[in-house]
This record gives C-alpha cells, structure tokens and sequence, in this order.
C-alpha cells in the first residue's frame, strides 16, 4: 500500500534526523552567556499537512475535482536568534504534498461504484525563514509571526487507487512516479514557493500554523498553457534540543 511506503519512508530518514540530533557537537550551540535568550538552537520539526494541488490551463480549472490529503513531515530545524525580536531559520524537512480524486463507475448496474485516485508525491524541502517575536517571554508562550522561502526537491512519488469494497473487480493498486524534467517524466523533480505563518514558543518547544504556495510548475505537461503548483496547510511542532 502506498500510505505504507510513506510510513516507512518517513521512519527511515527519522533515524538519520534522530542519530544528527544525539551526534551534533552541542557545545557549537551554547546560549549566549551575556543574554537570556537563545542564540543558537536546533529541535526536531515534526507535524500534520493538508496538502492539495492548483491544476488549470488556459480554459479549464482541472483542480476543481481534486480533494486535499491529510498527510505529514518530519525534519530538522537550525535556529540563529541575534535579537530577542527577530529569529532565522533553516534545515530541512521532509513533506508529503499530494491530492486525490474520487469519481464513479459502473459495472453493468445502475449502482455506481467509487474510485479513489490518490497522488502522492514526497518532497526534501530545504526553508529560508524568518521569524519575527511580538512577546519575548517564551516561559509563558512568546507569539510570532514568520515568512520564509523554500526549495523542494522531488524525491519520490505515486499513485495508489482505492475501490468501495463492493467493488471486487477494481483492486488497489499503487504505482510509482517517474520524476525528471523531460515531458515523458509525470513529476518534475524541482518546487519552489513562499510561507506564511504564526504561532507561540515556549522554552522547549512551539506550535504554528502554516500556510505554504508553491511558485514552480510541477508538472511537464505544458500543452494549452497548462500547469500545477503545491499547496499545503500544514501544524509545526518543533522540539527543541537545547533548553
């Protein structure tokens, strides 16, 4: 199942996030000696997304029939605070971005059945963020707002389908993307977009709610003027390592 490969694949590169965060030489991250707040730090970035696509062409507005997918990431993030008011962030994280698309068959019968078509595509997402603090006092929830830039790379990708179990003719299935820049490749292997956001800090971790544009048409197809762009909604929980 495709969810599955998901799962394990998001598992497998948690280990590596894990095995950074217990290898990191800390003492690179000490808190500055003459300020109360942090410097430097790191944490794990973890949380939900509601992703979905923007597809159209010059006549039609294909994405009228897609449905948002609840899916989520996990990564690392790098912090740099030189000022109490002001935060840049980096690292990286990897994000799970897709859509479906559900429509009706039938079999010989004045029933129809369901078809789900679900798309999936797996992204390494490298962000470029600043973070602006309106209340510095993080033991007690300091509220932020942020904007940031990132550059995604496609690193994997497919389709699963999904039939009503009265349905026994149609199985699932899942089949993988081809990802490239030629026009026989379904994904192209570039994204980019811009994010906006808010949240609280506290002294060990923070909670946002993100909204993320993609910029960069993912897809090769270009007949017609056609093009599709990310969208994601997405819950960050970062954890932070030093305290």
């Amino acid at each position: 199942m495709l969810c599955q490969v998901e799962l394990l694949t998001l598992w497998y590169n948690m280990k590596y996030i894990i095995s950074i965060l217990l290898l990191l030489p800390f003492s690179l991250f000490a808190q500055d000696s003459g300020n109360d707040i942090r410097k430097f730090d790191l944490g794990l970035n973890f949380g939900l997304n509601v992703s979905d696509v923007l597809a159209k062409n010059k006549d039609t507005l294909s994405s009228e029939d897609f449905s948002p997918r609840i899916t989520g990431h996990i990564g690392l993030k790098l912090m740099y605070q030189p000022k109490p008011f002001l935060a840049v962030r980096s690292g990286f994280n990897f994000n799970i971005r897709g859509y479906k698309i559900k429509d009706e068959v039938f079999f010989n019968s004045s029933t129809p059945s369901e078809i789900e078509t679900v798309f999936s595509f797996v992204y390494l997402d490298i962000p470029l963020v600043a973070q602006f603090n309106l209340a510095t006092d993080v033991e007690n929830g300091g509220i932020f707002l942020r904007g940031e830039g990132y550059y995604g790379i496609a690193i994997g990708g497919g389709t699963a389908v999904r039939t009503d179990e009265d349905s026994p003719r149609l199985q699932t299935t899942a089949q993988d993307f081809t990802i490239g820049n030629s026009k026989s490749d379904l994904l192209r292997k570039q994204d980019y977009g811009i994010t906006v956001g808010g949240g609280l800090e506290f002294r060990t971790f923070e909670i946002a709610l993100v909204w993320a544009v993609g910029l960069a048409n993912i897809s090769n197809d270009s007949s017609n003027g056609f093009y599709a762009q990310n969208r994601l909604f997405r819950i960050d929980i970062v954890v932070f390592a030093l305290q």
